[in-house]
């Protein structure tokens, strides 16, 4: 079912490795394909990994 998914979501460098369900919501774990990345604090572009956040999609702006 993954990679149906990931099809659907059209999001580009975006796999989705997992998904659960909890009630009536539909929980993705993804995963992001990149070289780099820009920090969202500092807006520094970097190439290390220094931390994987959880957000749900309706935390994102992207939601509303």
């Amino acid at each position: 079912m993954g990679p149906l998914l990931t099809q659907l979501l059209v999001l580009q460098g975006v796999d989705v490795k997992s998904y659960k369900t909890t009630g009536d919501e539909l929980v993705l774990s993804v995963e992001r394909h990149t070289e780099s990345a820009t920090g969202r604090r500092c807006g520094t572009i970097g190439t290390h990994l220094y931390r994987n956040h959880s957000y749900l999609v309706r935390d994102l702006h992207i939601s509303h």
